[in-house]
């Protein structure tokens, strides 16, 4: 059969990854965590696998976020190390000023608040350890664009706690 210039043999790339998405599950099965911890996968192949490297919004709504956490935490028990291996991936792909955004961000939001609020806690204490001036967290936490309203923010808190650490 010969086909028009414009015609092409096959299922179309769109066809296959709308079947494909109908069996693939938006939540990390127990079992497959177990696996990779098994196996010793880093917080970064799991994090890349997982597909949470695209995200550049909404990172906390993604559904397999709060697994990859817990996944980090169980590796963590397993295999500890002096950087804490969360924030540093975080960090990775999406920079301290970002991170720290979409933390605020996630914290407003009450199906994510819990989270978000581990994590700044977790970033607070990288910050820590990497010996960040005072000053700088007061940028990376957005506190410098605030103007009048910097005692309103409820990143001030934060900064504060920083600081008294």
């Amino acid at each position: 059969m010969l086909l028009r210039s414009h015609e092409e043999r096959g299922i179309p790339v769109s066809g296959i990854e709308h079947f494909k998405s109908l069996f693939t599950s938006s939540k990390v099965s127990e079992k497959k965590l177990q696996s990779w911890l098994k196996s010793g996968k880093t917080a970064d192949s799991v994090f890349v696998r997982l597909k949470l490297d695209k995200a550049k919004t909404g990172l906390f709504d993604k559904p397999h976020f709060a697994a990859w956490v817990k996944y980090v935490d169980e590796l963590s028990a397993t295999q500890p190390r002096s950087r804490e291996p969360t924030i540093s991936t975080l960090k990775t792909y999406y920079g301290d000023e970002a991170l720290s955004q979409m933390i605020n961000a996630a914290q407003k939001n009450t199906s994510t608040q819990t989270l978000a609020t581990e994590l700044q806690t977790r970033q607070l204490q990288y910050w820590l350890n990497d010996r960040r001036a005072p000053t700088d967290v007061l940028k990376l936490l957005g506190l410098t664009k605030t103007g009048d309203n910097l005692f309103d923010n409820p990143q001030f808190v934060t900064w504060l706690i920083y600081v008294a650490e």
